[in-house]
């Protein structure tokens, strides 16, 4: 009997310990940086995560618990299982940022390799961070497009519930509309927003570029009207509303509409969050551009608007590279050659800077 109870217990512990190991091997902590709604600015939270889906992230924290939607995360900072893991994984990052294309890959893929690397969520992030170098190499070279493509294809088959999902609409959808393919933008959107825990901002999100799409078809009348529809029940400084009256904006830009757009765009600076006001920003620069290029009083006005995204709100790096892309237009416009070779070189000589308008710049200046 006695021998019986003793292996019994031997069982229970060896399962307890077991079961144990497996948490311990799949619990992550994290940073996650996250666009919080409420006091519309971008925010940070420390916590275990708990789940991750294309819903969000469901994070334990020292506050209680916390979901934060998908389309809201800015990034995650996962704990590195070692110290070793972490040395080849800052590696990585390095070379990325320095838009080292193949290194960074080669780099990530030997965080991959790591044996002590279990956790899925990290695991599913390293994979991410690679799909997020090929999509640069894509934003600098044309060549690429079909191939960064690909990778999201294989990207979205093998993770088909992920919060990393959530940014199709910001890397796949514009390569696919730069590739002239707008059948597969539109079906990318669809797929999207018919995918089970999309949350409602990412399927309004997926509406909104759908608006784009029709833009680029010329349809401006039809945009317009389901735009100013979209407006009006959202609350005057909600971030969705004013993201829709900066394409708003847009659309009466294309549709020679440049009154109105610009009255629309002086709206929105003002109360734009620092996140989105580099677009309305630049956008109105290039309004102002389109509607006075031979005007040096819109010239100036307009440089003032790129002015402000180079040197205030730079903190997105390609709203940064559009401004001085077209600070250089301006500076050419007001026959001040020499601050538009300064802003050119500018341009060309940051790496972090690298991608599509540093590429529209090398063109350009030949």
């Amino acid at each position: 009997m006695n021998r019986r109870l003793r292996r019994l217990w031997f069982l229970v512990f060896a399962g307890l310990f077991a079961a144990a190991s497996v948490q311990a091997q799949t619990s992550q902590e994290a940073k996650v940086r996250y666009f919080d709604r409420q006091s519309n600015k971008e925010v940070s939270m420390k916590g275990v995560v708990a789940k991750e889906s294309l819903a969000g992230i469901e994070l334990k924290t020292s506050k209680g618990n916390l979901s934060i939607p998908s389309i809201d995360v800015v990034d995650v900072d996962y704990e590195m299982p070692s110290s070793t893991v972490s040395i080849v994984y800052h590696k990585a990052r390095n070379a990325e940022r320095e838009k080292k294309y193949d290194d960074a890959i080669k780099i990530y893929n030997q965080v991959l390799e790591q044996k002590s690397l279990k956790s899925p969520y990290l695991r599913r992030y390293i994979s991410f961070r690679i799909l997020l170098v090929h999509t640069a190499r894509a934003d600098a070279d044309d060549g690429y497009l079909k191939t960064a493509m690909a990778e999201w294809d294989k990207f979205q088959k093998a993770n088909p519930d992920c919060w990393e999902l959530a940014t199709i609409p910001k890397y796949l959808v514009p390569l696919q509309l730069r590739s002239g393919n707008l059948d597969a933008a539109q079906a990318t959107l669809n797929k999207l927003m018919n995918t089970p825990n999309a949350p409602p901002a990412l399927k309004a999100e997926c509406k909104r570029l759908e608006l784009q799409i029709l833009v680029e078809n010329k349809k401006y009348d039809e945009v317009e009207n389901r735009l100013l529809a979209m407006i009006k029940p959202l609350a005057p400084n909600s971030l969705e509303r004013t993201k829709l009256e900066i394409d708003l904006a847009k659309c009466r830009a294309e549709n020679n509409k440049l009154a109105e757009a610009e009255k629309v765009l002086q709206e929105v600076i003002k109360k734009a969050p620092a996140e989105i006001k580099a677009d309305a920003l630049n956008t109105l620069g290039e309004l102002l551009y389109k509607s006075g290029s031979n005007d040096p009083a819109k010239l100036r006005r307009a440089m003032w608007n790129h002015l402000s995204v180079d040197v205030i709100y730079n903190q997105d790096k390609t709203q940064q590279a559009r401004a001085l892309y077209n600070l250089y237009k301006v500076f050419k416009g007001l026959n001040d050659l020499e601050k538009a070779s300064q802003v050119r070189d500018k341009l060309l000589n940051t790496d972090e800077l690298a991608g599509r308008y540093q590429e529209l710049m090398k063109k350009e200046a030949n």
